[in-house]
């Protein structure tokens, strides 16, 4: 499953717009032929993409919000789900109602499918308020938050996730410096010679590297933050990070200012990892190793659940002939011992001729629907399903309790 991407959605009914017909050419097409871009899998909590939006602005302007929904982009890779399958198609738009319910339970939302991309993807909308507490969403809003929920839904599935890819360090100061602008030289010059006079002191330490540092003018920040999802440094999530920034007062214009650079963008040579490995080798922890996940195959991801819908299909309908085919067999009765041959035994083997002359059993079971195995998700394919079926008979309200 491709990492997601997430932004605000300030006007519902261009997002609308842009969903259902595209911009440019590819809409002016759909318009003129009577067609549009959704793709099975469509779903949305409003009876219509209309009330919808009509919805989401009457929400907005009730709470005074400029932010009307919350967009999210999933994507499946070309050998998980093919683009021009149908049931595939239908697999992406579960997919993302799973995704867009896990992060906001209580928010309504419309997913959209798109097939006429270079992959099979689906647009996930989520109106900015929460039926529970009445207020904004408050998590969720930035890639890191759903990317891991985007991960953990993908492996629970089954489905490919893509792992952040180690960050290849920077290039030795002396090689990356006529790269810079000149501030950025004068800094990284002042910073390497605090780095060489600290090397090359008694006791080399981070202590004697920022009183090298201040000497030259350089004001050395440290700051920790915890990671929040596995990054490209090679650290884990939960991890504590120690960050440098490095401060200058900068004299290259006729402005004079402090200016501030993080370590990272002069050299991986100034960052404190770096520095610490020099300095104080025993300090430095070591990252625990990223997990290895093995590649699922393609049966074990949306692809593969379908496949099993599939075959609940074909079993339910082989067990739903089985009986006229044994009637077809009455020799099978004729070689078997008296003892186990009783009276209904016999009787149904004297009808088998007239059953040869009817035709086979033909099932209607109804295709099984994608599981979601959550409770709030159950009520809510029934939902679906009660939209595209009608009201039931027995005076079942779907969210009376």
């Amino acid at each position: 499953m491709i990492a997601p991407k997430v932004s605000p959605v300030y006007d519902l009914g261009a997002r609308a717009d842009y969903l259902s017909y595209g911009t440019g050419d590819k809409k002016h097409q759909h318009l003129r032929q009577g067609t549009d871009r959704i793709a099975p899998g469509f779903y949305c909590d409003a009876p219509s993409i209309e009330e919808f939006i009509a919805l989401g602005n009457r929400l907005a302007e009730q709470h005074g919000r400029k932010v009307k929904a919350q967009s999210y982009i999933v994507s499946a890779g070309a050998d998980e789900l093919n683009k021009d399958d149908p049931r595939d198609q239908q697999c992406m738009g579960d997919y993302g109602f799973m995704l867009a319910k896990r992060m906001h339970p209580n928010s309504p939302c419309m997913v959209v499918v798109h097939d006429d991309g270079g992959v099979l993807h689906a647009h996930v909308t989520v109106l900015n308020h929460d039926e529970a507490t009445g207020l904004a969403l408050r998590d969720f809003r930035v890639h890191w938050q759903v990317k891991r929920a985007n991960d953990e839904l993908a492996r629970e599935m089954g489905m490919r996730v893509v792992e952040p890819q180690q960050r290849q360090p920077l290039e030795a100061w002396a090689t990356r410096r006529a790269e810079l602008p000149e501030f950025d030289q004068q800094l990284g010059d002042a910073v390497a010679e605090a780095r060489a006079a600290a090397l090359a002191h008694a006791q080399p330490s981070m202590t004697v590297f920022v009183a090298e540092a201040n000497a030259r003018g350089v004001e050395v920040v440290e700051h920790d933050h915890v990671v929040k999802s596995g990054d490209r440094s090679g650290h884990a999530e939960g991890d504590t990070v120690t960050g440098i920034t490095y401060r200058m007062r900068d004299e290259t214009t006729s402005k004079r200012r402090m200016r501030r650079r993080k370590a990272s963008a002069l050299s991986s040579e100034f960052t404190h990892d770096a520095l610490v490995s020099e300095f104080e080798p025993q300090l430095l922890p070591v990252p625990a190793p990223a997990p290895q996940q093995a590649a699922p195959s393609f049966s074990s991801g949306l692809a593969g659940l379908r496949r099993r819908r599939d075959q609940e299909e074909q079993q339910a309908q082989q067990q739903a002939t089985e009986p006229a085919e044994h009637e077809h067999a009455p020799e099978a009765h004729e070689t078997a011992p008296d003892a186990l041959v009783g009276p209904k035994v016999a009787e149904s083997a004297e009808r088998a001729p007239e059953a040869a002359t009817q035709p086979p059993a033909v099932s209607r079971q109804k295709r099984v629907p994608f599981v979601v195995e959550s409770e709030r998700e159950r009520l809510v394919r029934e939902m679906r399903e009660e939209r595209q079926t009608g009201p039931r008979d027995d005076g079942y309200v779907f969210g009376a309790t």
